[in-house]
């Protein structure tokens, strides 16, 4: 019966957060990004873990910017041009600056997974 109870404590205590595989059923008054890194070096692998999900949370930016702006050419009927990229890829680098860490979560192989995210409503649509 002790067994029983081990297994089910250690698969409780490395359950993987649902935000892992899917953000979607997370706050969507944010932008999420999610960074992994399986260093050996705790230091090292939080620092990786930062820099990936800064990485992820950008290309998410990116998506929602390009979305709206997307939407507003369509109902002006213009095109996307090279001004449109750089205002998208600014805005994006801008918002890294409000974005913080929101959760984290090891597994039992000491891979580190990291939630990162930012609030949307930071992003001013000019």
């Amino acid at each position: 019966m002790k067994i029983i109870y081990i297994i089910l404590l250690s698969s409780l205590l490395y359950a993987q957060p649902t935000w892992i595989k899917n953000t979607n059923s997370l706050n969507t008054n944010y932008i999420y990004g999610i960074g992994i890194s399986n260093d050996k070096d705790v230091v090292a692998r939080r620092q990786i873990a930062i820099i990936n999900a800064r990485a992820d949370l950008v290309q998410n930016i990116k998506v929602t910017i390009s979305s709206y702006f997307k939407m507003v050419s369509e109902s002006n009927n213009t095109n996307y041009n090279m001004k449109t990229k750089n205002i998208i890829e600014q805005k994006a680098l801008e918002l890294l600056v409000g974005s913080r860490v929101e959760d984290s979560f090891t597994n039992i192989d000491n891979v580190l997974y990291l939630l990162m995210k930012v609030n949307k409503s930071k992003i001013k649509k000019d």
